[in-house]
């Protein structure tokens, strides 16, 4: 079971989603052409970015630049929640340094 809150416009989105899955690993590697603050709320598992593997744990954030392939790899099943946010730099041009933590730093760390 899936469920899914959505806010989207031109160029930005956010949800909200926790699956409660039983079946086989159902979450590919895929990248996005925007900037992704990933925010893990719960389940069990661990997240695969640029080749870096990191154990996820309640109120994790991640990063993810443009093109950054990732991707969540459970650790058998039960409930897992997330939210995520996805903008275009553009609406950060007057902040750029806001920029920094996902630009300053080694592809997938």
């Amino acid at each position: 079971m899936q469920d899914k809150k959505l806010l989207a416009f031109d160029g930005f989105s956010y949800h909200h989603t926790w699956d409660d899955f039983t079946a086989a690993d159902p979450f590919s590697l895929h990248c996005h052409n925007m900037y992704e603050i990933y925010y893990f709320i719960q389940g069990s598992g661990s997240y695969l970015v640029e080749g870096s593997l990191y154990k996820l744990q309640p109120n994790d954030l991640i990063l993810l630049r443009p093109g950054e392939f990732h991707r969540f790899l459970p650790a058998g099943t039960g409930v897992y929640e997330r939210c995520s946010l996805h903008f275009e730099d553009r609406y950060l041009h007057d902040c750029a340094l806001l920029l920094r933590p996902f630009l300053n730093r080694k592809a997938g760390q």
